[in-house]
């Protein structure tokens, strides 16, 4: 089970203009991948292209299931077709209002 976030970086750019931050967390293991992004827009990237692969590559394991903190980088119809087509089950988790 992976859990995955997007942050926004408060107060500060980076140098190379990185204003959010996403991670993934393998529940079993405990290993975590942090990658930063420049906009939003890349959260769906980074998952597809970065993050499916090296998963596969580091664990030899297909991801089945993600809890995901709902925000829209993970409500687009395009993530969730691609979430269905291969074959990840996803749970949707609300960030905290308190």
């Amino acid at each position: 089970m992976i859990n995955s976030d997007l942050w926004r970086i408060l107060h500060i750019i980076t140098h190379s203009n990185y204003k959010y931050f996403i991670n993934f967390i393998n529940h079993h293991s405990q290993f975590t991948w942090v990658n930063f992004l420049k906009s939003k827009d890349e959260a769906f990237t980074t998952f597809i292209f970065f993050f499916t692969p090296m998963l596969r590559l580091k664990f030899r394991s297909k991801l089945k299931f993600c809890v995901l903190i709902m925000g829209e980088e993970y409500t687009s119809n395009l993530f969730q077709k691609f979430l269905q087509e291969n074959g990840i089950l996803s749970r949707s988790s609300y960030p905290s209002t308190t």
